[in-house]
């Protein structure tokens, strides 16, 4: 028996929250392990309006 609970949170808000400036290598990660790693992920992500997980 498990549960899961998904948040769902403003990407950009949330990286400006964290002073994290925009990257120019969009890449996906398979775990995110820091901080670049996590922009990378949502610049991949966000430019073609897709979700992750």
């Amino acid at each position: 028996f498990g549960g899961c609970v998904d948040i769902i949170v403003d990407g950009v808000s949330l990286l400006n929250k964290m002073s994290l400036k925009p990257t120019d290598q969009p890449l996906h990660h398979d775990y995110i392990e820091n901080a670049e790693q996590l922009a990378q992920s949502f610049a991949y992500f966000f430019s073609p309006g897709a979700a992750s997980e």
